[in-house]
């Protein structure tokens, strides 16, 4: 249904425009990108309000899809599922941040962040940019992708080092992080694979944007 809408729109918009059909091709991509974002964004937002994680779930989010434009990862066959998905994401990271923030001492926020960020260092070094089919990652961009995600995590890091408030924020930065490099791993290929095997449906086609 994106994927038909955004071809449409692109369709009119290259004649309109005069553009080629790879043009063409391109905008509907583009366009079925924003549209999955915007119906990714806006069901995360209500779902988190809805539930009373409003700024947790939306820091791990957030944090999870900065870090998945530049070192990719697991994607799901379908558009619908990948809002659905990122959606529940973003609550279970956002609650697991809020309960980590309630229990865990500011000491012990930043030791563990200090794990994460070594296994995390080395796990980009070796597993990213992780491709998904769908998007193809040309030969020239993978080492400025790698060198940008190990930058995020610096920065990532260096923040939550820095910042001396707000556990429950640091924790759900924390999860939404640990989730995004777990996607990079075999481990997180094989849980997507299998959630789409759960669900499959003739026709589908491959979503290419963070979910």
């Amino acid at each position: 249904m994106l994927a038909t809408l955004a071809r449409m729109i692109g369709v009119r918009l290259a004649s309109a425009l005069e553009m080629s059909s790879d043009a063409a091709e391109r905008a509907a991509f583009a366009l079925e990108n924003l549209f999955l974002f915007a119906l990714t964004f806006g069901a995360i937002v209500l779902s988190a309000a809805l539930c009373g994680l409003f700024w947790p779930a939306l820091v791990a989010s957030a944090t999870g899809a900065i870090m998945r434009k530049v070192s990719g990862g697991a994607h799901l066959n379908s558009p619908w599922r990948c809002i659905l998905v990122s959606t529940v994401l973003a609550l279970l990271l956002g609650l697991t941040g809020r309960m980590g923030g309630a229990v865990l001492t500011l000491p012990v926020i930043k030791t563990v962040a200090g794990f994460m960020f070594i296994g995390g260092f080395i796990l980009l070094l070796v597993c990213a940019p992780a491709e998904a089919p769908a998007k193809p990652i040309p030969p020239r961009q993978r080492a400025v992708l790698k060198g940008v995600s190990l930058v995020f995590l610096v920065v990532w890091a260096v923040g939550l080092f820095t910042i001396h408030q707000g556990r429950e924020l640091l924790g759900a930065a924390m999860a939404g992080m640990a989730w995004q490099l777990w996607t990079i791993t075999p481990a997180g290929y094989s849980l997507y694979h299998f959630i789409d095997r759960l669900w499959t449906k003739g026709g589908e086609r491959e979503c290419a944007s963070s979910c």
